[in-house]
């Protein structure tokens, strides 16, 4: 007897406690007064078409009760239906108890569409998927993708376009799964706009589907895909068109997305004299860059595409391009995936960039390694027309289930136009440069499966390089260097550089269950030719009056290189994986000197190690450790034997001795990503690399020329970065706090007028910025930036130079919408700089912009922008060698009133 009371004591207990570990949902379902019985009860996942995780059903009076484990915590929909009523749909959030509810049905007389209640949870994680529902991000004030991802917790896009996630690189951004745009998706984030979009997903460790791969081999990279909304056509657009004041101001743009079954592009275009440069919007921060696909890998190139002469623009950190240019830009963009059929797929990416645009500044130099500082000022306007043409076509064809091959053929055109003039001391000086760039590649791969977990493939790519920079200077200047006969007006050089470069490379990989084995080869020869002639003349029909020989020294530059990869990636457990590799290559260089003839040579051996390690601390976070071995070789400039100018008084002199270095990158970082629950998302790294750079550039003077003349360079240089971001979601205030930290160190060896000098550079930014993401009328996105950098330069332990410069940053956006239909936006930006022997800079930029919706797809905005620029902006810089003040002219306050279509 005593046991059967022990037992059923216990009994209670675990009933109660049972009943202790479920939440109650407690109602009854009336049509009017009457009780509904047996009516269905469920409760759905997420919403409406969810899932059913809990049932239940009404009694005789109308009354259920359903049941729900504590550990349930998601968002469930509550779905009451029974035969001739309509469907009763409501949302339930943790902790769901309620006691009672009163649900009244209502009869349907007539047949109803069906209507779904959808859960507008703003973010919702699944494995290594992140989903951003775009409804909960999005306030109407967007002028492209960018703006929108720029509210999305965890993810930051850089001025240039470049998007990382907590830290990690974006490597491409898909569209509902499909890569238009190789790496180069700046593009798309820069012009595209958020017309049709429905939710972006962040998948991390993704493997490209559109590639045959092992069994059991797992991704690596981060993405974003882009998914739109249903409908059966599915195009989606944004367009506008401004004119202003002064007349000569508009702006007309256009972004295109066509989602169809079996093809999918994607057409931007920008015409505006707003500073808004087309280089800018393909995400080049100032000169232009030939286009190429930054997730394609190969060895380093001896070839150095930059020119010996550039000019280059100035834009002072923290201002926006648009407060400092005149520009007439024209940018257009053609992205476009064809599927003719199951097995062969096109890709096209087609770019037209045109800037032409000028600046004024005031430049003035002090040189530091002469016994009586050197001051040399100028005053230039510089102009610049500028052209780049790229197209791209990819076959993709697949033989079999097993066989796969890709065929690409990309084509770059640059030509470039500059020229400055001005003032130089008190003398007049024009300078001109006309360049052109020609690159053509094409590659091929071949993919086969010997069994499920292995794979082969064959890689061969030919590129074609040449390079034409004709630098003119009128008048030129004289010394002791050379010494014409009589009074010379212009001087010429023409830099020639042609390259052709073949690469072979055998991948061979075997995976198993936890495990990825990788072996490869590669092979590449690369012959480079150099030419350089320098002429002195009076006019185009007189361009042989002098040359001298030490500017005209033709160089063959070949270069062979076999390399072999071992690597093994391994999946511990559910927490642990690594990837430990190691390469050796066999660097063969030649260097061929035509006149007078000399030939020098270097064969290396290079071992070079890397490993992978991350660590999985919890679902929400991460620590990653890294670290990898780089060869540095010489670039074909530096290995030239003769001289070439890079300014009116700047020569270069090259070495013909080869320097190869081995650097090494070692950078560890921890994450915590929990955007849903605690609204927090941090992260720290540090990052440190010796990359040391071949030669050291020697810099001395003789009257106003200054001479560079390369030394070889062994010494170890060293970068250390601290940095520390942290996003704290105030869910209840639906606000975000954003502090960002990152300190960094440098210590770069050089020669300064024959010393060994040591340059310590130490800079810290700091930023705190509030931010809302409110449904309301008002919406405020404020922040203050601290930038602070000091140079101090030694020989030995004596200090040579001291720089210092501190930015103030403070700005503030602010959005109001009236009745869904008026948006005012009001940017102001407030910047303090402080420099060494320099006046402190104040300037207050304020942009206006109001957008007044006439109906959901046509909208009439004005835009009013630079309203205070009356300043102009001086920045300075210092290097061991010189330092630099430039004054450059702010564009003033121009006006724009625009017309925008959404479809």
């Amino acid at each position: 007897m005593k046991k059967r009371i022990i037992l059923l004591f216990a009994l209670i207990q675990v009933t109660i406690f049972l009943h202790s570990q479920v939440r109650i949902v407690k109602g009854v379902v009336l049509h009017g007064q009457t009780p509904i019985a047996n009516a269905s009860v469920k409760a759905l996942a997420k919403d409406s078409s969810g899932l059913v995780k809990y049932f239940s059903i009404t009694d005789t009076m109308g009354v259920f009760i359903l049941k729900i484990p504590s550990t349930e915590k998601e968002v469930l929909c509550l779905q009451i239906s029974n035969v001739g009523y309509v469907t009763y749909n409501k949302l339930l959030f943790f902790p769901y108890s309620i006691n009672f509810i009163n649900i009244e049905l209502q009869q349907q007389h007539k047949e109803l569409p069906s209507i779904n209640i959808k859960s507008l949870l703003p973010i919702v994680q699944k494995g290594d998927t992140t989903t951003y529902k775009v409804q909960a991000f999005e306030k109407g004030n967007e002028q492209n993708i960018g703006d929108l991802l720029k509210r999305l917790p965890g993810l930051q896009i850089d001025q240039n376009g470049r998007a990382s996630f907590n830290g990690k690189p974006i490597s491409r951004i898909l569209i509902e799964g499909d890569d238009l745009f190789n790496s180069n998706y700046e593009t798309l984030i820069n012009n595209t706009g958020t017309s049709g979009l429905d939710q972006i997903d962040l998948i991390e460790n993704y493997a490209d589907t559109t590639q045959l791969k092992n069994k059991n081999s797992k991704g690596t990279e981060t993405v974003i895909n882009l998914k739109y909304k249903q409908k059966k056509v599915k195009i989606f657009g944004n367009s506008s068109f401004g004119l202003g004041i002064p007349i000569e101001t508009h702006e007309i743009k256009l972004s295109l997305v066509s989602i169809l079954k079996k093809n999918k592009f994607v057409i931007t275009a920008n015409k505006n004299t707003v500073g808004v440069l087309a280089n800018s919007l393909n995400g080049n921060e100032s000169d232009f860059k030939m286009i190429t696909n930054k997730n394609f890998s190969s060895y380093t190139r001896i070839i150095n595409p930059a020119p010996p002469v550039r000019l280059s623009d100035v834009v002072p950190i923290n201002v926006n391009s648009s407060r400092v240019f005149d520009n007439n830009s024209l940018y257009l963009t053609f992205n476009q995936k064809n599927t003719l059929s199951q097995r062969v797929t096109i890709r096209t990416i087609a770019n037209l960039i045109s800037d032409n645009y000028n600046q004024i500044q005031n430049t003035t130099r002090i040189s530091n390694n002469t016994e009586q500082p050197l001051t040399i000022k100028q005053y230039n306007k510089m102009g610049k027309e500028n052209h780049l043409f790229y197209f791209l076509n990819e076959f993709t064809f697949l033989h079999s289930k097993r066989w796969q091959t890709t065929l690409s053929i990309d084509i770059n055109n640059l030509q470039l136009k500059q020229q400055q003039a001005g003032i130089f001391q008190i003398l007049p000086l024009t300078q001109k440069i006309a360049q052109s760039t020609n690159q053509l590649n094409i590659t091929a791969t071949s993919t086969i499966l010997i069994l499920p977990n292995k794979k082969i493939s064959f890689t061969g790519l030919l590129n074609s390089f040449k390079l034409s920079n004709i630098y003119n200077i009128t008048p030129p200047f004289f010394d002791s260097l050379f010494k014409p006969d009589g009074l010379f007006n212009n001087l010429e050089q023409n830099f020639r550089n042609k390259a052709n470069t073949a690469i072979l490379e055998i991948n061979y990989s075997y995976s198993r269950t936890n495990t990825n084995y990788n072996i490869q080869f590669t092979f590449s020869h690369e012959k480079n030719k150099i030419k350089n002639n320098v002429k002195i003349y009076n006019d185009a029909d007189n361009k042989q009056d002098f040359f001298t020989d030490i500017f005209n020294r033709p160089n063959i530059f070949r270069k062979k290189q076999y390399g072999l990869l071992f690597s093994i990636n391994k999946t511990v457990n559910t927490k642990i994986q690594s990837t430990l590799s190691l390469e050796l290559q066999l660097a063969q260089l030649n260097n061929h000197q035509l006149k007078p003839k000399s030939i020098i040579s270097i064969e290396r051996f290079l071992v070079l190690p890397s490993f992978n390690f991350k660590y999985k601390i919890s679902k929400k976070s991460s620590f990653f450790l890294a670290s990898q071995f780089t060869p540095i070789f010489p670039s074909a400039n530096t290995m030239h034997t003769g001289l070439f100018f890079s300014a009116p008084t700047s020569i270069n002199i090259g070495t013909n001795q080869f320097n190869i270095n081995k650097g090494y990158t070692i950078n560890s970082s921890l994450m915590h990503f929990d955007p849903t629950k605690k609204g927090l998302i941090a992260s720290t790294y540090i990052f440190h690399t010796n990359n040391p750079t071949n030669y050291y550039s020697s810099t001395n003077n003789r009257g106003l020329f200054t001479f560079s003349n390369l030394l070889l360079n062994n010494e170890k240089n060293s970068f250390f970065t601290l940095g520390i971001r942290g996003e704290k979601s105030l869910q209840k205030i639906k606000s975000s706090l954003i502090l960002n930290i990152v300190n960094s160190t440098a210590r770069l060896p050089n020669v300064l007028g024959g010393l060994n000098v040591i340059s310590k550079i130490h800079t810290i930014n700091s930023e705190f910025r509030y931010k809302t993401n409110w449904k309301s009328w008002f919406n405020v996105n404020t922040g203050i930036l601290l930038q602070q950098q000091q140079q101090n330069t030694f020989f030995e332990k004596s200090k040579l130079s001291n720089f210092k410069t501190i930015d103030f940053i403070y700005n503030t956006g602010i959005t109001f919408t009236l009745n869904e239909t008026f948006i005012i936006d009001l940017q102001l930006d407030y910047l303090k700089n402080t420099q060494t022997t320099q006046n402190t800079n104040t300037l207050l930029f304020a942009d206006f912009q109001a957008r007044f919706m006439l109906s959901k797809s046509l909208n009439l905005g004005i835009l009013l922008r630079n309203i205070n620029n009356v300043k102009e902006y001086s920045t300075a810089s210092i290097n061991p060698f010189e330092k630099s003040i430039n004054v450059i002219q702010l564009r003033p306050f121009f006006g724009l009133i625009n017309l925008g279509l959404k479809f």
